[in-house]
């Protein structure tokens, strides 16, 4: 099963951000149920970085893999 690797962080702007650190490869193919699954761990980081607590003066970014593999 392939992963999605981000960090969930901030802007200098103390905006969320999500840096993707590895994506799938270059020209990869996908079938339309493997595009639905990348798309859902693609909103599932957005929702995670957007319920994180940017009031805080110090906040550590955090490392998060999502499953984007499509299970045979």
């Amino acid at each position: 099963m392939k992963t999605l690797q981000v960090t969930l962080t901030e802007t200098r702007f103390n905006k969320p951000l999500v840096v993707i650190d590895e994506m799938p490869g270059p020209h990869v193919e996908m079938s339309p149920e493997a595009i639905r699954v990348f798309a859902k761990a693609l909103l599932q980081a957005a929702k995670d970085c957007e319920a994180r607590d940017l009031t805080k003066k110090h906040l550590n970014s955090v490392k998060k893999t999502y499953a984007i593999g499509v299970p045979a």
